[in-house]
Parts: C-alpha cells; sequence; structure tokens
C-alpha cells in the first residue's frame, strides 16, 4: 500500500530539487528525501526509535536496486539479503518510504514532467528544459 503523506512528502522534496534549476539524478534526489524531518519522526513513530544513518541508506539501496538494478551496483537480491539483515519493523518502513519515493518519481519524470528527463539517461532531470 502506498503511503499518501510519504508520497506527498516525496513529491515535495522533488519539486524543491526542480526550483533550484539544476540538473539532478535519481540518487541525488532521494537524499533530501531520507534527510527530512518529516521522515525522520515517521520513522520514529512507526519503529519505535530513531532514524539511523544504516536505516537511510537502507532506503538509499532499496530505490536503487528497484530502479536502476542495471545501472547499479545494487541488485534485487540485495533485496533479500537486506531483509535477513534488518528487523521486520524497519525493513516494512524501507520498502514504505522506498516505494512513495519510486512512485513520486515516477508520477513526475516518467509521465507528468517526462520532458524535463534527459534524453538517454534513465535518471537525470533537468528542470530547465
Amino acid at each position: 500500500m502506498l503511503d499518501e503523506a510519504l508520497l506527498l512528502q516525496a513529491i515535495k522534496k522533488l519539486h524543491d530539487l526542480e526550483n533550484e534549476e539544476e540538473k539532478f539524478e535519481m540518487l541525488h534526489a532521494i537524499d533530501p528525501f531520507v534527510q527530512s524531518n518529516y521522515l525522520a519522526a515517521r520513522f520514529k513513530v512507526d519503529v519505535g526509535r530513531d532514524i539511523e544513518v544504516a536505516d537511510k541508506r537502507a532506503i538509499e539501496d532499496y530505490v536503487a536496486a528497484v530502479y536502476l538494478v542495471s545501472h547499479h551496483n545494487h541488485g534485487l537480491s540485495d533485496i533479500g539479503e537486506m531483509e535477513r539483515e534488518l528487523t521486520d519493523p524497519v525493513m516494512a518502513f524501507v520498502r514504505l518510504a522506498s516505494w512513495a519515493f519510486l512512485s513520486a518519481w515516477s508520477l513526475n519524470y516518467g509521465g507528468l514532467r517526462g520532458n524535463l528527463r534527459v534524453a538517454g539517461s534513465p535518471t537525470l532531470v533537468d528542470p530547465r528544459q
């Protein structure tokens, strides 16, 4: 199930990056999302502890594994390894946050704002186009 509040947070962070009017890659774009106060607060409520750097990295790695399977050093098999290493509540949150970001990215640059994608790159966006 897609979490509307996390989806809207991801969309907001992508639009903030667009307003800077600089090119950006997907894996650069996810950083403001995982660093947001909202994500940290949601993690604490959902998981019961403060979010750690490793938790944020897990979200980034999950996104990379799903979207950039042929362009990144992470693959779908890494998700299985991640599942074994993380507790169930943390993995559930990683999935929730990752799919919110992936959905926001796909909605913006696979559809509504697809004209901002740089030809030949699966993840480069140029708001000046």
